[in-house]
Protein backbone atom coordinates (compact mmCIF):
# COMPACT_ATOMS: atom_id res chain seq x y z
CA UNK A 1 0.00 0.00 0.00
CA UNK A 2 2.82 2.41 0.83
CA UNK A 3 4.50 1.87 -2.55
CA UNK A 4 1.26 2.27 -4.47
CA UNK A 5 0.38 5.42 -2.57
CA UNK A 6 3.68 7.19 -3.12
CA UNK A 7 3.67 6.24 -6.80
CA UNK A 8 0.69 8.59 -7.21
CA UNK A 9 1.59 12.05 -5.89
CA UNK A 10 -2.05 13.13 -6.26
CA UNK A 11 -2.96 11.01 -3.24
CA UNK A 12 -2.78 13.34 -0.26
CA UNK A 13 -5.15 11.83 2.31
CA UNK A 14 -5.87 8.38 3.70
CA UNK A 15 -9.13 8.21 5.62
CA UNK A 16 -9.37 5.36 8.13
CA UNK A 17 -13.00 4.54 8.90
CA UNK A 18 -15.10 1.61 9.99
CA UNK A 19 -14.23 -1.16 12.39
CA UNK A 20 -10.67 -1.66 13.57
CA UNK A 21 -9.72 -5.33 13.02
CA UNK A 22 -8.84 -7.01 16.32
CA UNK A 23 -5.32 -8.30 16.67
CA UNK A 24 -3.74 -6.75 13.61
CA UNK A 25 -4.89 -3.21 14.44
CA UNK A 26 -4.27 -2.05 10.88
CA UNK A 27 -5.74 1.40 11.43
CA UNK A 28 -3.65 2.05 14.52
CA UNK A 29 -0.61 0.74 12.66
CA UNK A 30 -1.17 3.19 9.81
CA UNK A 31 -1.55 6.04 12.31
CA UNK A 32 1.70 4.96 14.00
CA UNK A 33 3.44 4.71 10.63
CA UNK A 34 2.44 8.26 9.74
CA UNK A 35 3.44 9.61 13.15
CA UNK A 36 6.59 7.61 13.88
CA UNK A 37 7.90 5.82 10.80
CA UNK A 38 9.81 2.54 11.02
CA UNK A 39 12.89 1.26 12.81
CA UNK A 40 15.92 -0.36 11.18
CA UNK A 41 14.05 -3.70 10.90
CA UNK A 42 11.12 -1.98 9.11
CA UNK A 43 8.89 -2.43 12.17
CA UNK A 44 6.34 0.34 12.55
CA UNK A 45 7.34 2.30 15.64
CA UNK A 46 4.53 2.44 18.20
CA UNK A 47 2.29 -0.04 16.38
CA UNK A 48 0.21 -2.31 18.58
CA UNK A 49 -0.65 -4.93 15.96
CA UNK A 50 0.59 -8.50 15.89
CA UNK A 51 3.21 -8.13 13.16
CA UNK A 52 3.64 -4.50 12.20
CA UNK A 53 6.46 -5.19 9.75
CA UNK A 54 6.66 -3.67 6.30
CA UNK A 55 8.01 -6.04 3.70
CA UNK A 56 8.82 -5.10 0.11
CA UNK A 57 8.92 -1.45 1.15
CA UNK A 58 12.00 0.75 1.42
CA UNK A 59 12.74 3.30 4.14
CA UNK A 60 12.68 5.96 1.41
CA UNK A 61 9.14 4.97 0.41
CA UNK A 62 8.05 5.14 4.05
CA UNK A 63 9.48 8.63 4.40
CA UNK A 64 7.81 9.77 1.16
CA UNK A 65 4.51 8.32 2.43
CA UNK A 66 4.89 10.22 5.70
CA UNK A 67 5.59 13.48 3.88
CA UNK A 68 2.94 13.07 1.18
CA UNK A 69 -0.07 11.63 2.98
CA UNK A 70 -2.15 12.87 5.88
CA UNK A 71 -3.74 9.93 7.66
CA UNK A 72 -7.18 10.91 8.95
CA UNK A 73 -8.45 8.94 11.95
CA UNK A 74 -12.14 8.17 11.64
CA UNK A 75 -11.80 4.65 13.02
CA UNK A 76 -15.12 3.64 14.51
CA UNK A 77 -17.11 5.88 12.17
CA UNK A 78 -19.65 3.89 10.18
CA UNK A 79 -21.98 6.65 9.00
CA UNK A 80 -21.33 6.94 5.26
CA UNK A 81 -22.63 10.51 5.14
CA UNK A 82 -20.18 11.60 7.85
CA UNK A 83 -17.32 9.91 6.00
CA UNK A 84 -18.33 11.53 2.69
CA UNK A 85 -18.59 14.94 4.37
CA UNK A 86 -15.08 14.54 5.74
CA UNK A 87 -13.64 13.48 2.40
CA UNK A 88 -15.30 16.45 0.70
CA UNK A 89 -13.82 18.73 3.36
CA UNK A 90 -10.35 17.31 2.71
Amino acid sequence: MVGNTVSNPSLRFLVLAGQEPEGHRTGQTLLALAANGVDERMRVIGAEGRRPLLRNTTPEEVERFRQQVEVVDMIGTFDVDVIIDKTMEL
